[in-house]
């Protein structure tokens, strides 16, 4: 059984004085040899880790958009007087009879 340790994510903390850009530019070229890797500073990684949360929310959203839409659908149509038969105390048929 060969056993294989890999690491998920790597941290790297840039030196002071040293440019973003030359750290990640390090990073990348360490990382090369590596397929699937990617490098991304803090902006970037916060933005990645945002998006299933963002995605879940607009599910979330929109699912409460179709549900209120319903409601209001349903409300309408309760509300309307198909029939003569309809009960006197209906406001609609008071209204309209």
């Amino acid at each position: 059984m060969i056993k294989t340790e890999v690491d998920s994510q790597v941290f790297v903390k840039k030196a002071p004085g040293v440019s973003m850009a030359a750290a990640l530019a390090a990073v990348r070229v360490a990382t090369k040899s590596y397929p699937g890797t990617s490098v991304m500073d803090q902006t970037a990684f916060k933005a990645e880790r945002a998006k299933p949360v963002q995605q879940t929310l607009a599910l979330v959203y929109t699912l409460l958009a179709l549900a209120i839409v319903i409601a209001c659908s349903a409300s309408a149509t309760r509300w309307r007087c198909p029939s003569s038969s309809a009960p006197a105390n209906w406001a609609c048929c008071a209204r309209s009879g």
